[in-house]
């Protein structure tokens, strides 16, 4: 990177506060190389740390499992993305839906096939649908979902728009359906699901998004933590035309004795590791993988709270004196053993809750599921 650049983008970074900047900054520092970035103030070298992506199998298996079920010429109408807090979905989904955006190929600026909204938790003891309605206008870019023009009284002229409070959830249904048809919206992203489920019958929330769905055939991907387990999964009219994909966590077992194997899940959070060793935002680069069983021991084999772990650690060694670290350092780190409880009593809960419901999970064993691909492998041979 030229001096000018980075002093370019020094100045950007310090003296403006305008978020689409700190999007265009994102942008310029996320593609350099580790020896560019180096070459970055200790503030953007984190940011450019905390922007890697790091590419793994269990990541790569929920990439593939939510590649197939969006495709549009499947039925699966509603799909769920599920996993435990802080392993990484909602940085999956904002990753997803460029890709998404890709697979629709060149569209008129009148379309926007793919709509990513969070779910908003504003306190009420049931869903907000007119505040989700609304931000599904946004998503679609539409600013008159709920408005209303004001006239003047003797030329009739417009005045200005203002929030119509009055509207129903029947208006604004009757403005969102025809919207979604004339933006050929394909895939409806709602973050934060569990939001939906609190305070509300699981019946009447998913007869709403099916209902959603109906309208052009639109594929809604719900996606949130174990709390959404059972709106999706014990409703049948959801369970016929929908999949549960399982974005899971690498399982932590006792550590294998010198000279043997580990498993599998253990062998691949070590390549895990190695990777952010060679993303390390320092020129003094921690040894991470001597201490692999430790670590995936202390963020429960997500890889989502191993990197909240990595980011206080690389951010309290650019800020140490020769950025050299120390014992201290490791001591804030981690969670607390008592967060790590609750974190785990959770995880189990919800995984075993999903035992035989998620995609990819069919009845037969590996046994059976070979003998079958024999036989059916006969007649092409």
């Amino acid at each position: 990177m030229k001096k000018a650049d980075l002093d370019n983008i020094q100045h950007t970074v310090f003296n403006e506060a305008v978020s689409e900047t700190a999007l265009d900054i994102d942008a310029q520092i996320v593609g350099l190389t580790r020896e560019a970035a180096l070459q970055l103030p200790v503030a953007m070298r984190l940011r450019w740390f905390y922007l890697r992506q790091i590419k793994h199998a269990k990541l790569l298996q929920v990439y593939r499992d939510l590649s197939e079920l969006l495709e549009p010429t499947n039925d699966v109408t509603i799909l769920s993305l599920v996993g435990m807090t802080g392993i990484g979905k909602t940085t999956l989904a904002q990753q997803i839906v460029p890709r998404l955006i890709e697979r629709y190929g060149d569209v008129p600026d009148n379309e926007i096939p793919v709509i990513y909204v969070k779910v908003p938790a504003n306190g009420d003891r049931a869903t907000s649908w007119k505040a989700l309605y609304q931000r599904m206008f946004t998503g679609a870019r539409e600013i008159l979902g709920n408005k209303r023009i004001v006239l003047d009284k003797e030329t009739e002229k417009q005045l200005r728009y203002t929030t119509n409070k009055r509207a129903s959830l029947t208006n604004l249904r009757e403005v969102l359906e025809p919207l979604f048809e004339n933006r050929k919206v394909r895939v409806l992203i709602l973050d934060e699901a569990a939001h939906l489920a609190r305070f509300q019958d699981y019946a009447a929330t998913m007869d709403t998004l099916k209902s959603l769905s109906d309208i052009g055939n639109i594929k809604i991907l719900l996606i949130g933590s174990y709390d959404i387990v059972e709106l999706v999964s014990d409703y049948g009219q959801v369970t016929r035309r929908g999949e549960v994909v399982h974005y899971r966590r690498y399982a932590v077992a006792p550590k294998p004795d010198e000279g043997k194997e580990g498993t599998v899940d253990q062998r691949q959070f070590q390549d895990v590791l190695a990777a952010f060793e060679a993303v390390w935002p320092s020129h003094n680069v921690p040894n991470l993988q001597a201490l692999w069983h430790e670590w995936m021991h202390q963020c429960l084999g997500s890889v989502g709270l191993l990197k909240l772990s990595l980011l206080r650690l690389a951010a309290l060694q650019l800020h140490a004196k020769g950025e050299q670290l120390n014992v201290g350092m490791l001591k804030k780190i981690f969670k607390t053993p008592k967060a790590l409880q609750q974190l785990e009593r959770e995880a189990a809960e919800g995984e075993n809750e999903l035992v035989g419901r998620c995609y990819g999970d069919c009845g037969f064993d590996a046994e059976k599921l070979a003998f079958l691909h024999q036989m059916m492998n006969q007649k092409g041979a």
